[in-house]
C-alpha cells in the first residue's frame, strides 16, 4: 500500500485505482471501462466523478461504488475505506447515503483540492443532513450551498432501506468544496 492509501499498478495507477497485494489491477472493478479511463488520464484529463454509495442507482459516466455488487456498480468497497489514490476525483456525489456520512476525511482524501461533493437526501436521512461550517472544515470541506435537489441527482428511483421508492420532491442537495 502506498502512502496515499492505495497501491497503484501500471495503467490502474494512472487512473487512481487501487491494486491488490499481488500487484494485479483491482479485482473489484467491474463494468467500468478502464481503457477509457486510462486514455483520458494519458490525454491529461483530470476530471473523474465518483458516485459514493450508489446502491441500485448507478450514475452514468461515474465510477459507481457500493458495499454490494449490484447492477451498475463498478467498485465494491466500503465508503469509509476508499480504494483510490489521493486526489483522484474532481467531483463526488452521494445520493441518499445510508450507514455513512459522506462528508468525512476519507472522501476528502480521494478528492482534488477545490473539487465538489454533492450530498442529496430527504429530510429523514440523518446521513444527508447539511453539516455546519465548523464540522465541514474539520473533515476537509467548506459548505458552498444547500438547495433543492440538483438536476444531476434526479434520475432513477431512489429507494429507502426497506426497498420502497422515496418521495424526493423535498430532497435537499448540500454542496461542499474540498479545501486545500
Amino acid at each position: 500500500m502506498d502512502p496515499d492509501g492505495a497501491a497503484g499498478h501500471r495503467d490502474g495507477e494512472k487512473f487512481g485505482l487501487a491494486s491488490d497485494v499481488a500487484g494485479v489491477a483491482a479485482p473489484f472493478l467491474k463494468g467500468f471501462s478502464l481503457l477509457r479511463g486510462v486514455a483520458a488520464a494519458e490525454a491529461g484529463a483530470e476530471s473523474f466523478v465518483l458516485n459514493l454509495g450508489a446502491g441500485t442507482n448507478a450514475m452514468a459516466g461515474a465510477v459507481n461504488l457500493d458495499l454490494r455488487a449490484l447492477n451498475g456498480i463498478n467498485v465494491v468497497a466500503d465508503a469509509t475505506k476508499l480504494p483510490f489514490r489521493s486526489a483522484t476525483f474532481s467531483e463526488v456525489n452521494s445520493i441518499n447515503p445510508f450507514g455513512f456520512n459522506p462528508v468525512n476525511a476519507e472522501t476528502a482524501r480521494v478528492m482534488q483540492p477545490g473539487g465538489l461533493l454533492h450530498v442529496t437526501g430527504t429530510a429523514n436521512n440523518r446521513f444527508a443532513q447539511p453539516m455546519n461550517a465548523l464540522d465541514a472544515r474539520a473533515a476537509g470541506f467548506e459548505v458552498v450551498s444547500s438547495r433543492p435537489m440538483i438536476d444531476a441527482h434526479a434520475f432513477g428511483t431512489q429507494r429507502a432501506t426497506t426497498g420502497g421508492a422515496l418521495r424526493t420532491e423535498s430532497s435537499i442537495t448540500t454542496t461542499y468544496r474540498r479545501t486545500p
